[in-house]
């Protein structure tokens, strides 16, 4: 008896938990010892203060230090944004070739034009958003500084504006683990699936989060078929499963027409 292709279960692809949490122990690891290079700052701070010229002396070391992380951010920001990229591509290839499999299909897999595009935009706009926790981090920490000397605050008070930073700056690194993960797994499952010729979705509501948004519900419990190149029209916009912030939808692939 011949399998209906409609029927045949193309799973969803989700972000890889592993993937993300390497990605977020490496922006962790950088932003860790950017913060123990400011406590040094910070000592030669409270030690100054009998220097006339030590608000200058803080300042010019912050600048240094602005400088010295942006360089350090940036090599560092290219090696990372390409294994991250790299090992969601490997992801996405075993979960796809293994569905594929099991849906009695042999499927290889190319590099097209289309998916170095991909691949090369994606790594660019890691490489952007790691660059951007130092610069933003350490210019908003030598504001506080600035701010503390002309006051006149304590070291205690400086410690508390400190660690409040550096909890910022945690956060958006766990944040751009978590959102780049999402979205790669994105980017690249609808590429590979629109190169080997599978045109269109069915949208699969994820169900997690606190905040639901009530019309990927709708989307998910009416089996939505969207089309992969154009996206499914939803509030007003065509967006792909997952494609928005705190989005954690996915899709299957529809073999209707493949």
């Amino acid at each position: 008896m011949k399998k209906n292709l409609k029927t045949l279960k193309i799973n969803s692809i989700r972000p890889s938990s592993i993937i993300e949490a390497n990605y977020h122990k490496k922006l962790a690891k950088l932003v860790k010892i950017t913060q123990t290079d400011i406590n040094a700052l910070i000592k030669d701070y409270t030690e100054a203060k009998s220097n006339p010229y030590y608000v200058n002396l803080i300042a010019d070391r912050f600048r240094e230090s602005i400088d010295k992380w942006g360089d350090r951010f940036l090599h560092e920001a290219n090696e990372i944004a390409t294994g991250f990229t790299d090992e969601s591509l490997n992801m996405v290839d075993r979960r796809l070739s293994r569905d594929f499999k099991n849906a009695d299909l042999t499927i290889k897999f190319q590099m097209t034009e289309k998916m170095q595009a991909k691949i090369q935009s994606k790594i660019a706009e890691n490489v952007g958003l790691i660059r951007s926790i130092p610069s933003k981090y350490l210019e908003e920490v030598q504001g506080a500084v600035m701010r503390c000397i002309e006051r006149g605050n304590d070291l205690k008070t400086l410690t508390e504006i400190l660690e409040y930073r550096f909890g910022v700056a945690s956060r958006r690194a766990k944040n751009i683990a978590k959102d780049q993960a999402n979205k790669a797994t994105v980017a690249f499952n609808r590429q590979r699936q629109l190169d080997v010729g599978i045109k269109k979705g069915i949208w699969v509501h994820s169900g997690l989060g606190k905040d639901k948004r009530q019309s990927h519900v709708k989307a998910g419990r009416d089996k939505l078929v969207f089309d992969l190149e154009k996206g499914a029209y939803i509030d007003g916009e065509y967006i792909l499963p997952g494609e928005l912030v705190n989005c954690h939808c996915t899709w299957r692939a529809y073999l209707g027409d493949f």
